[in-house]
């Protein structure tokens, strides 16, 4: 199946879904309409920019905000793992995919990429939030 069928079957079935379970009110994204990948392998996602540091075994990214700082570092090996803020902070996902070392294909990447991406997310609000909190 060719990607653009494979999307319009993806699409078909979850229109058939939403009106089958009522969820019409309840529609989050789930796709990344914002990206982008270099030839150099940077992945650039919403705000944040994925910046391959390794492309050969382990793939590896040092991901930036929008004002330029580091808030993850991302690598694959035998699992798929994510610190923030940097290497050796606190893991904020972990995964074992099908690949071992490097993604398999930029659609793979991208999946597990935007991920990430949503994870890296919510704990820069959590933090942020904390941050609020103390007096």
């Amino acid at each position: 199946m060719q990607t653009e069928e494979w999307l319009d079957y993806w699409k078909q079935k979850e229109a058939e879904m939403v009106k089958e379970y009522g969820l019409e009110n309840n529609i989050v994204q789930t796709t990344t309409p914002n990206y982008e990948i270099s030839e150099e392998g940077n992945v650039c996602i919403g705000d944040l920019s994925f910046v391959m540091t390794c492309s050969q075994f382990p793939e590896q990214y040092d991901v930036f905000d929008k004002s330029g700082k580091q808030v993850a570092y991302v690598r694959m090996r035998e699992d798929l793992r994510c610190d923030y803020p940097e290497h050796g902070g606190k893991t904020i996902y972990e995964v074992n995919p099908d690949s071992y070392g490097f993604f398999d294909s930029d659609e793979e990447r991208l999946y597990y990429l935007e991920e990430i991406a949503w994870r890296i997310k919510d704990e820069m609000d959590f933090q942020e939030d904390q941050g609020r909190r103390r007096p």
